[in-house]
Formats: structure tokens, sequence, C-alpha cells
């Protein structure tokens, strides 16, 4: 190999980082394929006043968050409310509604 051909070769792999370099820097980050939500540390009772009567008067509380979107959240609610009791509370709560 000459002198030539070793420069052009050095040439097009100079190059060819470059377009790397360049390609990687314009692509940017992809985005999340969930949106991040911030789960509330505390919730407090008078959130919910409103939502179901028999909530207020219950000790203990089952809240659902359902979604128009949620494909399960019918059958969630179902479940919960096997725990309604006079000392336990169950409600479904539109997330919408809660933002």
């Amino acid at each position: 190999m000459n002198a030539t051909q070793v420069l052009v070769a050095l040439g097009v792999a100079v190059l060819a980082l470059v377009v790397g370099i360049l390609l990687r820097r314009r692509r940017g980050v992809d985005a999340p394929t969930q949106p991040a939500h911030q789960v509330p540390s505390q919730i407090d009772r008078s959130d919910f006043f409103g939502v179901d009567p028999a909530l207020e008067t219950t000790p203990w509380w089952v809240v659902v968050f359902t979604s128009a979107t949620c494909g399960v959240c019918s059958d969630v609610v179902t479940k919960a409310t096997v725990l309604a009791s006079p000392q336990v509370g169950v409600a479904e709560v539109e997330y919408s509604r809660w933002r």
C-alpha cells in the first residue's frame, strides 16, 4: 500500500467518524413509552368528600383509580367491591377527575 492509499483510507475513516458523530447528536433522546406520573405520598380523606357519601362514614377506604382507556379497571372495581362493608367503603375514582 502506498502513501496515497493510506491517506485516502484515513480520510474516509475520519469522514465516517464525523458523519457518525453528527448523526448521533441530531437524533436526540427517545421519548418514554409511558408518561411519568408522580404518585402522591399522602392522600387526605377530605380529597374524597363528595365522591361517595358512604365513604365519609366508614373508617377504612378502598379507592380504585380508573381510566376510560383502562381495559381491566372494571374488573378491578368488581373485585374491590367485595371488600365493602360497614367498616370499609369502596369507591371508584376516574383518574382525570382526581388530577
